[in-house]
C-alpha cells in the first residue's frame, strides 16, 4: 500500500483507491465465474461472448456510446496521472502526437 500512496501522491485518498481497486476486480470475477458457469453447464448455456454479440448487432448505436464512454474513462485515468498536474496540455500534446503519426 506504501507504493500506491506514493505514486498517487495527494491525488487520490487511499481509501478511495482501496475501493476503486475492489470494484473493478470485483466485476472482473464476476464475469470470470459467470463465464465459468454458463460454459461448463450441462447442456452448456453460450458464452458472454454470444451475448455481448447479440446486443452489438441488436443496439449498435448505444453500442458505440457505451465504447465512447469507457475509452473517455480510460483517457481520464491517464490525464489524472499527467506530471505537475497540466492535463489539458499533456492530452492536447498526446493527440497531436498521435495525429501527426497518421
Amino acid at each position: 500500500m506504501i507504493t500506491i500512496t506514493l505514486a498517487v501522491g495527494k491525488t487520490y485518498a487511499p481509501r478511495g483507491f482501496d475501493v476503486i481497486v475492489l470494484v473493478v476486480f470485483g466485476i472482473l470475477v464476476t464475469a470470470a465465474v459467470s463465464e465459468l458457469v454458463l460454459t461448463r453447464r450441462v447442456p452448456p448455456r453460450p458464452a458472454i461472448g454470444h451475448y455481448v454479440n447479440g446486443f452489438v448487432v441488436a443496439y449498435p448505436w448505444l453500442a458505440v456510446f457505451f465504447a465512447i464512454v469507457l475509452g473517455a474513462m480510460i483517457a481520464h485515468f491517464f490525464v489524472g496521472l499527467a506530471p505537475d498536474h497540466q492535463a489539458k496540455r499533456w492530452l492536447v500534446d498526446a493527440l497531436l502526437r498521435v495525429w501527426h503519426q497518421l
